[in-house]
């Protein structure tokens, strides 16, 4: 399942409009395993906040993004593709001078068929980050309470299975590829 979110701005529909063409092009080739769902998190807030609940890693998203799920249930895996890793806003000329559009380069064929094979292979890179030592906390996501719960979220939206260890119960786990300790006392 597709579900993509975005706003109302002229740029956004612009942007859902590309988006759009190329994930019914994913739907076409397989309709029996496809499904795409449109959210206006400012328009539909309900629905938002429900999602919202069940993949809280979206919160990290600014300006729209794509959920993918990947299977079925509970157990189906997901990833979250921000807007900005779909689409490139060139930081020079990024107004035509005659029309004052702000120009963006589609960029999302590349980042959600990278998606899609990273979950078709259920292959998920581990990111241990520490703690039991006063580090900041993982779960929370208020940035000036400096903990480091958007920090975990954009780690597992971006594909990454994040775990917390704890060094006075447990070891590191051997297939972990990077390892944190951020700020223990």
């Amino acid at each position: 399942t597709f579900t993509v979110f975005f706003g109302d701005s002229t740029r956004s529909v612009r942007q859902l409009d590309r988006l759009q063409q190329m994930l019914e092009l994913y739907k076409a080739a397989r309709p029996d395993r496809a499904s795409i769902v449109y959210i206006n998190p400012f328009r539909e807030v309900e629905r938002f906040e429900a999602l919202l609940k069940r993949f809280p890693d979206i919160a990290v998203t600014q300006g729209g993004g794509l959920l993918i799920e990947y299977g079925e249930g509970p157990a189906a895996d997901h990833v979250v593709i921000r807007n900005g890793d779909l689409f490139d806003v060139s930081r020079d000329n990024r107004f035509d001078e005659t029309t004052a559009r702000f120009e963006t380069n589609f960029k999302g064929e590349d980042a959600v068929t990278t998606a899609l094979i990273r979950l078709r292979e259920g292959k998920r890179t581990r990111f241990a980050l520490i703690a039991g030592h006063g580090e900041p906390s993982t779960t929370e996501l208020d940035p000036k309470k400096a903990g480091l719960g958007l920090f975990k979220s954009r780690l597992s939206a971006i594909g990454y299975e994040v775990v917390e260890v704890n060094l006075i119960r447990e070891a590191v786990p051997d297939e972990a590829a990077v390892v944190a300790v951020v700020g223990p006392k």
